[in-house]
């Protein structure tokens, strides 16, 4: 039973593996705060599994997301009473709503909330600001402050080392190996194919690393399963929809770096502390991603003017080539691989 002296805290996080990722750190600052608190998370059932390992969170509210946003009407409100028939008219101090959209403020009329923060009503002015992290965006939500005052997030990486099965264990190398995802930007929802590197780019890659006497491993969730055909000549060791969100986690955890473009394990990446080089094309790695001693972003398109294209909603409606991305070359990742992992003594392609 929960005591109704304790503050009560619901955030409202729905969406991607990556967008959950980055409101991450401004619940642990919630949590600093507030130390006594119930943090409660209404959160994407498929994303369930990720939630289940943040420390910070008390409770869990889960939403099947699928019926949420391409079910018919009586799917869509069978969603929404899931939700009603956890929280209905309980106290809640603060909701934050970590999206734009003005929709998902129809949770926070679940509870009788003191205070309602969303992007899309903060102060009169909507955030996201385009070209801000958004991990960043969601502290200053929470934060209430938009002035040289405001504190930049820090990365929430798991503290716990979590565990592979056996018999992963045992297929992978015993020297430091590279972690690829090719496929990713995918959902029951949508498909932001603008995102993603070429698959026969990752390919290529791949031929020259295992050339380069580095191991190779691939990842990826049950939709990327497409990718396979482009590496089926390759000495890899493919893992794609072998691992479930916490196993691919545990398994970056002992990855030496992972390369991949703006996608869910990129993010998941970063909660696992492993060094990534994230390939960015379409979108604004400024909003996802903060460069540092572990993370090394590329950005194809750099004399594109219809660089980036995304704006929040969608993107370029007749770009065919996607050259933004296309024109990222296996050359230049080879060259970003090399300073990550000059202890392996891997020569310059």
């Amino acid at each position: 039973m929960i005591s109704s002296q304790l503050p009560r805290l619901l955030f409202i996080k729905i969406g991607a593996i990556g967008d959950l990722i980055m409101m991450l750190p401004t619940i642990q600052q919630a949590r600093r705060d507030h130390p006594e608190a119930h943090i409660t998370l209404i959160v994407g059932k498929g994303l369930l599994p990720l939630a289940e390992l943040i420390s910070e969170i008390d409770e869990l509210v889960p939403v099947d997301e699928h019926a949420l946003y391409c079910g018919p009407p009586l799917q869509k409100l069978g969603a929404l009473l899931q939700a009603a028939s956890r929280l209905l008219w309980r106290r809640v101090d603060r909701v934050m709503i970590g999206h734009g959209n003005a929709r998902y403020r129809v949770f926070a009329r679940l509870v009788r909330a003191a205070r309602v923060d969303s992007w899309q009503s903060h102060g009169g002015r909507l955030l996201p600001v385009p070209g801000r992290l958004h991990a960043d965006e969601y502290l200053r939500l929470y934060h209430g402050r938009d002035d040289d005052s405001m504190p930049a997030s820090s990365p929430y990486v798991l503290k716990q080392r979590l565990d592979l099965p056996l018999h992963i264990t045992e297929r992978l190398p015993s020297r430091p190996w590279i972690a690829l995802a090719p496929g990713g930007a995918r959902n029951a929802v949508s498909d932001d194919h603008h995102r993603r590197w070429p698959v026969e780019h990752y390919g290529e890659l791949a031929r020259r690393l295992v050339a380069s006497g580095i191991p190779v491993i691939l990842t990826g969730g049950p939709l990327d399963e497409w990718t396979r055909p482009h590496f089926d000549a390759l000495p890899v060791v493919d893992l794609i929809a072998q691992t479930p969100l916490p196993q691919l986690i545990a398994l970056y955890q002992q990855a030496h770096l992972i390369v991949t473009h703006d996608s869910g394990p990129l993010h998941l990446a970063g909660l696992a502390g492993c060094h990534r080089i994230g390939l960015f094309g379409a979108t604004n790695p400024s909003e996802k991603v903060r460069p540092d001693a572990r993370t090394q972003i590329l950005w194809g398109g750099q004399n594109l003017a219809c660089r980036p294209c995304y704006d929040g909603h969608g993107y370029a409606r007749h770009c065919q080539s996607i050259r933004c991305m296309s024109d990222l070359s296996v050359d230049s990742v080879m060259y970003a691989i090399q300073r990550h992992l000059l202890p392996l003594s891997l020569p310059q392609s």
